[in-house]
């Protein structure tokens, strides 16, 4: 079976790789410019999906007494439920902005007056592959739950 473009491992190259890019281009050019500030905020985003994901993994084993052995979110107390929701959207956002991040890094390295900005972005991208990489480091019982 042939793999096309938009496959879920292309897509994952290609983000890495443009972030790498991205990071190197912007440290090579303009390296003394950058506002620790702003680099700190670029990170708060995947640490907040990675808080949440993890205190829903303690949340979860505290409230059930172990991990669940049952799929899906229908056996849920209510407050665990509010969890989930709350970190699956965390979760879903950073995973939709590393997919787009591809484009948001040619966009800014197509338009001149963004070029100097482009380490935003791109720490921006490393901090979620970070939190995303961390993330499967779970307790292997919450991960079967949660891809399932």
């Amino acid at each position: 079976m042939s793999e096309s473009l938009f496959s879920l491992s292309s897509l994952v190259v290609l983000s890495i790789a443009s972030t790498f890019a991205a990071l190197m281009w912007s440290f090579r050019v303009r390296a003394e410019s950058f506002g620790s500030r702003w680099l700190g905020l670029t990170a708060l985003p995947g640490l907040l999906a990675l808080a949440s994901f993890f205190s829903f993994a303690v949340h979860m084993h505290s409230s059930l007494g172990g991990w669940p052995d049952f799929c899906g979110t229908y056996k849920l107390p209510r407050d665990l439920f509010v969890h989930y929701q709350i970190s699956g959207w965390l979760f879903s956002s950073l995973l939709v902005s590393l997919v787009c991040m591809p484009l948001v890094l040619a966009l800014f390295a197509a338009v001149p007056h963004l070029r100097p900005r482009m380490i935003y972005p791109a720490c921006f991208s490393v901090m979620n592959w970070l939190c995303f990489f961390t993330m499967l480091l779970a307790p292997v019982g919450f991960l079967d739950w949660w891809w399932d």
